[in-house]
């Protein structure tokens, strides 16, 4: 899942929120505890987002690699098309733009063979 900049800080804070909601005692710590926790769990909301990110690049190498699923003298468009699916500036029509690229010419598709 790709997250813009903001919405990698709403998502690592209400990780934050729901984990503070249903740890018993919580309010019983001091304000300076409380907020020493929250930042703690918003920093693991964060590395695991990052390797979440760690964990793609690592199976689109695997997918890449894959000559029928990615025929070589395509695996540089490919990856440039999952660089720019995930790129924060990218706005949601050329985000569809490149997914219907992809498809047309069935580059990483299981099951088809990759139209050069």
């Amino acid at each position: 899942m790709d997250f813009s900049g903001a919405q990698r800080g709403a998502h690592a804070e209400e990780y934050a929120d729901a984990i503070i909601s249903i740890t018993p005692g919580f309010a019983g710590l001091s304000k300076e505890a409380q907020a020493a926790e929250r930042r703690n769990l918003i920093i693991e909301a964060e590395e695991a987002e990052v390797g979440c990110e760690v964990h793609f690049w690592r199976y689109a190498d695997h997918v890449k690699k894959t000559h029928s699923l990615v025929p070589p003298e395509l695996s540089n468009t490919f990856e440039k098309s999952l660089r720019e699916l995930l790129s924060p500036k990218t706005i949601s029509e050329r985000f569809d733009s490149v997914i219907l690229a992809l498809e047309r010419r069935k580059i990483g598709l299981a099951g088809g063979s990759a139209v050069r």
